[in-house]
């Protein structure tokens, strides 16, 4: 909140870090509940998502609500909702099948695509190009593009190294028995 509300500003690329920590932590506690409403997923909900989403955020600049705490926070919410909502009605399209590619392999894109597109932005901004707005509005677009790419070769590259994209030692990413039990018989 202090972070999305610009209470605490650094100016760095790792300010979204902490703006966006308390999705990564929501990821981890409702990951599961959000995997079982995904098959109930459908376009209209994707539709009135996005509907949604752009009133919301169009009320919110035209209100100059971007620095009230938690306003950017609950459109972010929002904000997630919709990618998921799209992600899904757009994997089920053969014609996106690379899709479920890319979905299954967020961890190291996640963890890997940070710093090539920080590196590839700092080397167009260093580089004191003035762009035209169109071209100016794909370039994060292609960096996001050309960062995936690159974790990608780097996933493939380091994929079979222990400790890399997986965790060193099987027994700390196990279950206790009875987490394992509990989510066999959920699933029942």
């Amino acid at each position: 909140m202090l972070f999305g509300s610009q209470v605490l500003h650094t100016g760095t690329p790792w300010e979204k870090m902490g703006c966006y920590l308390v999705f990564f932590l929501a990821a981890i506690w409702l990951g599961p509940r959000v995997r079982r409403l995904i098959p109930r997923v459908r376009w209209w909900h994707m539709a009135v998502l996005s509907g949604l989403y752009a009133g919301v955020v169009l009320l919110m600049v035209k209100l100059s609500l971007t620095r009230v705490p938690f306003v950017l926070l609950a459109v972010s919410v929002l904000a997630v909702l919709v990618g998921i909502s799209v992600a899904v009605v757009l994997s089920r399209a053969p014609m996106f099948d690379f899709m479920r590619v890319l979905g299954s392999r967020t961890l190291p894109i996640y963890l890997v695509q940070t710093f090539p597109m920080a590196a590839l932005a700092a080397i167009v901004m260093a580089g004191g190009v003035i762009l035209p707005t169109d071209a100016a509005t794909a370039v994060p677009l292609l960096l996001c593009g050309a960062a995936i790419v690159l974790a990608l070769a780097v996933y493939r590259r380091f994929a079979a190294v222990l400790g890399v994209f997986t965790v060193p030692i099987d027994s700390w990413a196990a279950q206790p028995r009875k987490a394992v039990r509990e989510q066999t018989e959920a699933s029942a």
